[in-house]
């Protein structure tokens, strides 16, 4: 179909997902707090609950019917701050409210929320993972838009097709798929 939700087969796929240490202890993460979530055909990270995994081989393993499109892995921190309680998600910095149209031609307009004033890195990707086009910029808390009229950093213009739109502030990432058809 035309969503990124759940694929679903005769049998049982048996797939898993690799971490690194190295990465777990750099950032004062909890390998036993790892997320994995999948998403869904509404562009928004569903948790998956039924998947195991082995901390000793740094994998995490999923055995089931149904398989998604797109996953990713999220670990909470460890660490708590004076000013953290314990259990108590901290605000997201950035949040895509907005990709419209979709799907666009020739031009887009991602709207795009702040928490705080900071420097906010917004990207394009193509699905195969290429950096299309890079903007770096500082922005005040708010809401705020990016147009993007479907061309490279080169100015040159892009293929049909999907793309992953990346909006970065601080250690906040969110990221909104859009389609261009021309």
């Amino acid at each position: 179909g035309s969503g990124t939700g759940m694929m679903n087969f005769d049998r049982n796929l048996h797939f898993q997902f690799h971490y690194a240490d190295s990465m777990l202890n750099q950032q004062r993460l909890d390998e036993n707090s790892i997320q994995l979530l999948y998403l869904d055909d509404n562009f928004i990270w569903q948790p998956i609950t039924d998947y195991d995994i082995d901390t000793d081989a740094n994998l995490l393993i999923v055995n089931s019917r149904t398989v998604a499109e797109y996953y990713v892995l999220k670990v909470n921190s460890s660490t708590v701050g004076v000013d953290q309680i314990p259990g108590q998600l901290l605000p997201q910095t950035v949040e895509i409210e907005t990709a419209f149209p979709n799907p666009f031609n020739p031009t887009a307009t991602i709207t795009y929320s702040l928490n705080e004033t900071g420097s906010v890195a917004i990207q394009v990707f193509d699905l195969q993972g290429k950096l299309i086009i890079s903007n770096q910029t500082l922005k005040s808390a708010g809401k705020h838009n990016f147009e993007w009229n479907a061309q490279n950093n080169f100015g040159q213009s892009v293929a049909s097709g999907t793309y992953l739109i990346k909006v970065s502030s601080g250690n906040s990432n969110a990221i909104r798929m859009i389609t261009l058809i021309r």
